[in-house]
């Protein structure tokens, strides 16, 4: 999609544009992609299920056309700082995470769309393995 700049409403300070076609063949005409105008939903729903040595997680899906996936990060409970254990976004809404027993671990989680905007971080799951 192309389109022209042609001014601004100064009392506004609004940028204007107006679209011109989609060959961009008048002067001035540039290509505009538009992104993401809202942004991705929080992920709900994060549950976790013990055994020994796993910590399963669960979580609800996102239901935005463009998701990509989700991103899973860890860090030590009660405040460790957050880093993802999953290298790309997991198109799966769960995810067995293998760790040493009666070790606290604090979990969270972002959906990540397919231009790789992410959304804000799910509240904090904290959980150890038997």
């Amino acid at each position: 999609m192309y389109f022209a700049w042609v001014g601004v409403r100064r009392r506004t300070a609004q940028l204007k544009w107006t679209k011109c076609g989609s060959t961009g063949a008048c002067s001035g005409c540039i290509p505009i992609s538009l992104g993401r105008l809202f942004a991705l939903r929080v992920l709900q729903g994060l549950q976790a299920v013990t055994t020994e040595g796993v910590i399963n997680l669960l979580w609800d899906a996102n239901t935005e056309a463009d998701l990509d996936g989700y991103i899973l990060l860890r860090g030590l409970a009660p405040d460790g700082e957050l880093a993802s254990i999953t290298p790309s976004p997991i198109r799966e809404t769960a995810f067995q995470d293998r760790v040493p027993a009666g070790v606290r671990y604090v979990y969270a989680l972002r959906a990540v769309d397919k231009a790789g905007n992410a959304s804000q971080p799910s509240e904090r799951l904290e959980e150890a393995a038997r």
